[in-house]
């Protein structure tokens, strides 16, 4: 009997079943939140914006799961946001979708979207590039390049390091 072998195999199998898993209830997270932010959002239409407070009060007591109503707006937003853009990747978890809410330009989420889906980002990383405004470093160009989606080289992709914030509104910015 090869023990090894079996071993491996057992551990194989774990990592697969791990993967599924992960991506169903990845897939059911979304699934779930979006459903929430669209009925959400009808039942504003109908009762006012209100109700998502009388909600939040009723879920929290019913559930005994703390529903405050920041989080049921962040389902709302995501349901609008799922709506712009016709597809969610189920790559991405909720929590990345919850980051990029704030963000208005469409172009801009789809941008941060992809990268996440082709690196394979974390939150934090994601973060950490919204922060960073890698977007608003890239070349005009290769931001029209992203939205007609041409296919883009290595160096459209390269960032201008340097960002100077013209808080002052000089009409000359020098290192000084």
């Amino acid at each position: 009997m090869n023990y090894y072998e079996e071993i491996k195999q057992e551990l194989i199998n774990n990592e697969v079943y791990k993967s599924v898993k992960d991506y169903s209830k990845n897939r059911s997270d979304l699934t779930t939140y979006y459903n929430v932010g669209k009925m959400l959002s009808e039942a504003g239409k109908h009762y006012g914006e209100g109700i998502i407070k009388e909600y939040s009060d009723k879920l929290t007591k019913d559930l005994n799961i703390k529903y405050d109503v920041s989080t049921l707006n962040k389902m709302k937003k995501f349901y609008n946001l799922a709506e712009k853009m016709a597809t969610v990747s189920p790559k991405l978890s909720y929590s990345h979708y919850v980051e990029l809410l704030p963000i208005k330009n469409l172009n801009k989420i789809k941008y941060y979207v992809d990268i996440c889906e082709k690196q394979n980002l974390s939150i934090r990383e994601l973060r950490t590039r919204i922060k960073n405004n890698e977007y608003e470093r890239l070349p005009q160009e290769t931001k029209n390049k992203l939205i007609i989606k041409e296919q883009s080289k290595m160096e459209d992709l390269i960032k201008n390091p340097i960002l100077i914030k013209n808080t002052y509104n000089y009409e000359e910015i020098s290192e000084k």
